[in-house]
C-alpha cells in the first residue's frame, strides 16, 4: 500500500496511520531466505490491516534470527529512525513478543511510541 491520499482523508475525516509491519524471529528456520514464521506474522498482520482501513502500510522491518532481548537488532534500530522522521506513526507486530522479550524495556518503547511519535498495535491471533 501507499500513503493515503490527503483529499481522501479530509472527504472521510478518518485517521490513516502510516504504518510499518515489525516482524522478528529469534533463531533461524533451516537454510530457507526468510523463516516460516516470518512469513506467518507478515500474512497475520497484512490480514489485519485489511479489515482496519484505518492504517496503511508504507514500510516492513525484518529482524530474522535475532534475539528479542537485544534491542540493538537492525531492523529495529531503523524502525526507531523512521518514527522519529515522522515517516511512519504507527508500528504493528503480532504480539508484544514480537517486539521484545524484555517487557520492561517493551513497556518503555511503547510508551516512547504513544506518547511522541504515534502509536503501536499489537494483537494476539488465535491458531
Amino acid at each position: 500500500m501507499l500513503y493515503p491520499d490527503v483529499n481522501s482523508q479530509k472527504k472521510t475525516q478518518q485517521t490513516r496511520y502510516r504504518t510499518a509491519l515489525y516482524l522478528r524471529l529469534s533463531r533461524e528456520d533451516g537454510d530457507k531466505t526468510e523463516s516460516d514464521s516470518i512469513a506467518n506474522q507478515r500474512t497475520m498482520l497484512e490480514a489485519y490491516v485489511a479489515d482496519h482501513p484505518e492504517l496503511c502500510i508504507v514500510d516492513e522491518f525484518v529482524d530474522d534470527g535475532y534475539s528479542g532481548s537485544n534491542f540493538e537488532r537492525p531492523a529495529f534500530q531503523n524502525l526507531f529512525r523512521e518514527l522519529e522522521q515522522g515517516t511512519i506513526n504507527c508500528v504493528l507486530v503480532k504480539d508484544l513478543s514480537r517486539f521484545g522479550r524484555n517487557y520492561i524495556e517493551v513497556g518503555r518503547y511503547v510508551k516512547k511510541i504513544e506518547v511522541d511519535r504515534g502509536k503501536i498495535t499489537y494483537t494476539e491471533f488465535l491458531l
